[in-house]
């Protein structure tokens, strides 16, 4: 069974909140699963970036209220990280989402199914 259907789309459609739901109606259990596990891995990733970088920023010390001895604190840990704490020192959430969701990027893999019934991923 080829679906057509492609990490990359599921991220796509989950970093623009839309709903995953019309690509799992009326599908075989192990394209149900293959979505539903991909969602949660997806969704997960992101997270994990959010609350490292909240968790950088947070831990900023407080006579550091300027943006040069922020961006000195920031520059200490991961450089992949540095988008979103500024960001979330920006109070722009949405933004901060937005590149934690590009962190996630996953390949462009197929959902399909050999003839023997072994999933192909």
């Amino acid at each position: 069974m080829l679906t057509g259907i492609s990490a990359r789309y599921v991220w796509e459609r989950l970093s623009q909140d839309l709903d995953i739901a019309p690509l799992i109606e009326r599908v075989p259990d192990e394209f149900f699963k293959w979505v539903t596990d991909l969602k949660n891995d997806l969704i997960t990733g992101k997270d994990i970036y959010i609350k490292l970088a909240e968790k950088i920023i947070n831990d900023i010390p407080v006579e550091f209220t300027d943006r040069k001895n922020q961006a000195l604190y920031i520059q200490k840990f991961d450089k992949e990280l540095w988008g979103i704490c500024f960001c979330l020192l920006d109070k722009d959430i949405k933004k901060a989402n937005s590149l934690a969701w590009k962190m996630v990027k996953p390949s462009g893999k197929v959902f399909k199914r050999d003839i023997d019934n072994s999933e192909v991923k």
